[in-house]
């Protein structure tokens, strides 16, 4: 049906963006990290595109390009996206991120991943799900259902992504987590959203519903006091 095909074409441009490689030989690749910069750092011109700034914004070194390789253009895209909508949302996580003691970019490309995991699309070939039919079942997944409900968004995959790298703020919060627990937040995060996803909601309003309800029910477990997982992960609020 036309919800379906028009669902499946959007995340085939979604997982184009995850299969190209950042290059900054690319012209419109470099403008979107100056996209970026200006969402980080407003009314402040980039001088240097290799600086100890970015890790202000969150990035683990002086180069983000080395931060997109799990993701590629998609991670920054992403995280343009959310600087640009949410303005004022990016500055308060960027002042707050020593404080929430995570790296804020580097949470948003764990985001991108997750997502794109939760469509059983991250360890796909770029060329496979290009030629892929709208009807085939490998398309199959609960996130995918959930965005045929959706398909009258412009960008569905985008106010999904904003609403969980906020969602994961108030994860954070909420378990108490320092730096060494970043993969059990990520963990927690995933399984509200699988959770919620499950029950196949027919809204974003329904669906954040369900997340709140579930945010609910494990408001006051701290990882401190119940222990957190091991491992290490790799890396809208759309009203």
């Amino acid at each position: 049906n036309q919800s379906r095909v028009a669902t499946v074409a959007r995340l085939k441009e979604v997982h184009a963006l995850k299969a190209t490689a950042y290059s900054s030989a690319d012209a419109s690749h470099e403008r979107l990290l100056r996209r970026l910069w200006s969402c980080g750092f407003p009314g402040v011109e980039m001088t240097e595109r290799v600086t100890d700034e970015w890790l202000r914004i969150g990035f683990q070194g002086a180069d983000p390009a080395t931060d997109f390789r799990g993701m590629g253009v998609l991670g920054l895209q992403n995280l343009v996206y959310f600087g640009e909508h949410y303005p004022e949302v990016f500055q308060r996580l960027v002042s707050k991120q020593r404080k929430r003691d995570y790296p804020l970019a580097c949470a948003g490309i764990n985001v991108t991943a997750m997502l794109v995991d939760l469509l059983r699309l991250r360890d796909c070939d770029g060329s496979e799900v290009a030629a892929r039919p709208p009807f085939e079942s490998a398309w199959e997944s609960d996130m995918f259902a959930f965005f045929c409900h959706m398909f009258y968004r412009e960008r569905p995959f985008e106010d999904m992504y904003c609403f969980a790298l906020r969602t994961l703020d108030r994860v954070w919060v909420s378990m108490d987590a320092d730096y060494a627990d970043f993969p059990s937040v990520i963990a927690a995060l995933k399984s509200r959203l699988q959770e919620a996803l499950a029950q196949r909601p027919l809204s974003f309003r329904e669906f954040k519903r369900l997340i709140a309800s579930t945010s609910a029910e494990s408001e006051g477990g701290s990882v401190h006091s119940s222990g957190h997982a091991g491992g290490s992960s790799s890396s809208s609020n759309g009203e």
